[in-house]
């Protein structure tokens, strides 16, 4: 059902079509008192063939050298003992 299912879900013909069955089938599932694996392996294949609405993950921020040594410093060295050379470190 996965494969078939993208197949069918891309193609601008039938996705309407199968838009309507992935509800209906929702709402069977919602209704039926289904064994808890075949509610999962249901669960799954919908959401296998209907692609995440969600953004995709943001690449991490460029960072120049002085402030990844900041970051560094503050998120790796820092402690109770290493304070006072932390901040003069960062002063200079």
């Amino acid at each position: 059902m996965d494969s078939i299912g993208r197949f069918i879900y891309n193609n601008p013909d039938t996705r309407s079509r199968y838009l309507s069955i992935l509800e209906t089938l929702n709402a069977y599932l919602r209704k039926a008192n289904l064994p808890t694996n075949k509610s999962i392996q249901l669960e799954n294949s919908i959401t296998l063939t209907k692609p995440s609405k969600k953004k995709a993950i943001k690449p991490e921020k460029k960072r120049t050298e002085m402030e990844q040594y900041i970051r560094f410093l503050i998120l790796e060295r820092l402690t109770i003992v290493t304070f006072k050379d932390i901040t003069a470190a960062m002063k200079e």
